[in-house]
């Protein structure tokens, strides 16, 4: 089984991770990413040690993600405006960073325990 491994990092919060195999998970790119981010924030306004359980989350969402064509697309972009659209946030800042400035370290570890081959 092949699996794609995809970290959340949410700062003064905790991580989440995700993982879907990949031979049954039809896209991993751009779509994967959106499904990681909107589970993440319907996460953090439901659990029960959220700071954010149901109030209204922070003004402005900052996504720190990889420098990848994955990320720079049409369909992150649509789903940053339909976040500030639908007033879930005010602004939507996409920071993309170089490579090893997302705490990869961190998922990668992870990947490894969980498909060691």
């Amino acid at each position: 089984m092949e699996l794609k491994v995809m970290g959340v990092l949410i700062h003064g919060y905790g991580t989440l991770c995700y993982c879907a195999d990949v031979n049954k998970f039809t896209s991993t790119g751009a779509d994967y990413t959106i499904e990681c981010l909107q589970r993440t924030l319907e996460y953090l306004q439901t659990a029960s040690d959220s700071p954010w359980k149901n109030q209204a989350l922070p003004s402005v969402l900052k996504l720190q993600i990889d420098n990848c064509s994955d990320n720079k697309c049409a369909a992150i972009l649509g789903f940053a405006t339909i976040l500030v659209h639908t007033k879930v946030f005010l602004k939507v800042e996409l920071h993309f960073l170089p490579v090893g400035h997302t705490h990869i370290r961190t998922f990668v570890i992870l990947k490894l325990h969980i498909d060691p081959c």
